[in-house]
């Protein structure tokens, strides 16, 4: 139960954030983000070899779709939306979020801002 809950969560805050499931790269950032829940250390580059294993993929093709996926987010106000998740001013207005900066807020957010109901 608790993890269709979480993955409710992702989903809901993935759309707000304008990364729709019929987005490419959609499905590696949502196991991504699993993987950031489940680990509290945990190397991007070691999650995107994890990711191409259990996708038969490599980890650059992996990277290269949550790249595009984000930058497609962008497009959408991503950075405005996710300070709007984390209550606090956080981008310059030129700014875009990198890979790394995307999985570690949308982690904090998941871990810290949402009390699991």
């Amino acid at each position: 139960m608790k993890q269709q809950k979480i993955n409710w969560h992702i989903t809901k805050t993935l759309i707000f954030l304008g990364i729709l499931p019929s987005t490419a790269g959609y499905k590696y950032i949502k196991e991504i983000i699993y993987l950031y829940i489940d680990y509290d250390i945990l190397k991007l580059s070691d999650a995107y070899s994890i990711i191409a294993k259990n996708f038969s993929q490599t980890p650059e093709l992996i990277a290269a779709s949550v790249r595009n996926a984000l930058k497609s987010a962008n497009n959408k106000n991503l950075n405005n939306k996710l300070e709007i998740l984390m209550n606090t001013k956080i981008f310059n207005k030129n700014d875009n979020v990198t890979n790394g900066e995307f999985f570690g807020l949308m982690s904090t957010y998941l871990k810290y801002c949402w009390d699991g109901n």
